[in-house]
């Protein structure tokens, strides 16, 4: 971890050199460059050390802005659903000792959590990931309560913010005529 943290340092310095410099040779004033570089760099240091920010708002506004009302409350509803279904895939696997079938579900619930922005969460899931490939298998399993602690608080906060939409992705999910659709497709 030390050393983890001394190249994080190095390679701040570095990108924060290369930014005034870079901010110098075009003429533009370091102010405007230098604490967005610097924040940029702050978070993914944070993630590094386990203390990344529960939930990345700048994600989920991304993919609003991509898709249309109900397609984000579908993808919305489906992320936190599998997500769901992940958290308790890994605790069964986790009783079971099975690290073979933690690491591929870890590997997937890593997915969903990075593509709503759960950061806090997707920090734990990828080090139990890496626990799991490493044959750490008992540092994987202790990372689980963790994990869901994250989990269940970045559920919380996305309710808070866009419960009527994750309702309203599971409404549309369940109704006949989209029930109708993919039994079509899956046949």
């Amino acid at each position: 971890m030390g050393l983890a943290r001394c190249g994080f340092t190095m390679l701040r310095g570095i990108c924060i050199w290369h930014a005034k410099k870079q901010a110098e040779d075009a003429g533009c004033l370091l102010e405007k460059i230098g604490p967005i570089a610097s924040e940029a760099l702050d978070a993914l240091g944070a993630r590094a050390n386990g203390k990344a920010k529960i939930l990345n708002r700048q994600v989920l506004e991304n993919w609003q802005r991509f898709f249309d009302n109900d397609a984000f409350a579908e993808f919305l509803y489906q992320h936190v659903d599998g997500g769901i279904n992940r958290l308790a895939s890994l605790t069964a696997e986790a009783a079971r000792e099975n690290i073979g079938d933690l690491q591929k579900i870890a590997h997937n619930f890593k997915s969903i959590c990075g593509a709503i922005g759960l950061m806090q969460a997707f920090g734990i899931v990828e080090r139990m990931e890496k626990a799991c490939m490493e044959g750490r298998g008992t540092e994987a399993v202790s990372l689980l309560p963790d994990l869901t602690r994250s989990f269940e608080q970045s559920v919380d906060t996305l309710r808070e913010q866009y419960g009527q939409e994750i309702e309203k992705g599971k409404q549309l999910l369940s109704s006949p005529d989209k029930l109708l659709k993919t039994s079509e497709v899956s046949t």
